[in-house]
């Protein structure tokens, strides 16, 4: 008779076990995490400068259930094909976008017409205006003033000329960066002024018929544009500093070619973005988050320490 009873309650005691698993599999079986669909939005997505910002990117993604549509894109013509890209993507389907914005004037206030604030992450391209949209990037400003500070190394620099490659000047980030570079120069060089300031390569041809003793690159693209230059004129008097972020910069710097280069974290960049683009659509209403991404200051000698290693090289790490 006991051991009826004890073989009895074992039984019922599976028997329970196995209602209350199933009834937890019922409950739960039918709730999947939320995904999202995210297309990013980037000039020339092709180039290798984008390397490190896909991997932080698809990082960021995976960890963040959202699905990510890197839409091919060549260089833009101006903010109306970028504009139209947005609204495209958003109109296919897309539940938010990811984008760095090739003019950051946003006449008309159009941005806020194509996305809600909750739709958008914008990198490295704040707006003229005080918006209040997410935002991933480094202080632009602190940028400029970096790379002046790797050009006031150069011995006897107050004799030398220098001329600039501006970049993008018409963000609001590619104007900051030539504010900090000439206000730091002008702290320990009074009298300073650059000899030329090139924005496109029709400019730079013209100006560099008399030659720089110096020549800054004040972003990715401007730094392409002037190793360009002086590969094709075989000028290797000519000392380069500046930003870039491409496989070709960090070999030219290896080589000597660049004598010293700001290299901005874009994994960091690209993983903050997903995780922040998450949040976005998550929360419809509030403030959206500006989130600070870093930077480092590298020459020849430094670029294999441990610290340079992880921003040069992210997926080794």
């Amino acid at each position: 008779m006991n051991r009826d009873r004890i073989y009895l309650g074992i039984v019922t005691a599976m028997i329970i076990m196995v209602i209350i698993y199933a009834s937890y599999g019922l409950l739960n079986g039918g709730k999947e995490e939320l995904h999202y669909s995210v297309s990013v939005v980037i000039d020339n997505s092709g180039s290798d400068q984008w390397n490190a910002f896909k991997e932080g990117l698809n990082q960021g993604a995976n960890e963040s259930g959202i699905y990510l549509n890197i839409v091919s894109a060549s260089t833009f013509s101006g903010l109306a094909e970028e504009y139209m890209i947005l609204e495209r993507e958003l109109e296919n389907g897309a539940d938010g976008v990811i984008t760095a914005l090739c003019d950051t004037s946003d006449p008309g206030g159009r941005l806020e017409k194509i996305a809600g604030k909750n739709q958008i992450v914008l990198i490295a391209s704040d707006l003229d205006l005080e918006n209040g949209y997410a935002l991933v990037q480094p202080d632009s400003h602190k940028i400029g003033r970096a790379i002046a500070e790797m050009v006031l190394k150069e011995k006897n620099v107050d004799g030398k000329t220098v001329g600039v490659v501006s970049g993008n000047q018409r963000t609001l980030a590619g104007r900051q960066r030539l504010a900090g570079f000439q206000t730091r120069m002008q702290e320990e060089c009074a009298d300073f002024t650059a000899c030329f300031l090139a924005k496109t390569e029709a400019e730079l041809e013209k100006e560099m018929k008399t030659p720089p003793d110096i020549l800054v690159a004040l972003d990715s693209s401007a730094m392409e544009l002037a190793l360009d230059y002086l590969q094709k004129k075989e000028a290797s008097k000519i000392r380069l500093y500046g930003e870039g972020r491409s496989e070709r910069a960090v070999y030219c710097l290896d080589r000597g070619m660049i004598q010293g280069m700001v290299v901005q974290d874009e994994y960091a960049m690209g993983y903050e973005s997903a995780r922040l683009i998450r949040k976005c659509l998550e929360h419809s209403t509030g403030s959206m988050t500006q989130v600070e991404t870093g930077f480092i200051s590298v020459t020849k000698e430094e670029m294999h320490e441990k610290e340079a290693e992880k921003i040069l090289f992210p997926t080794v790490h």
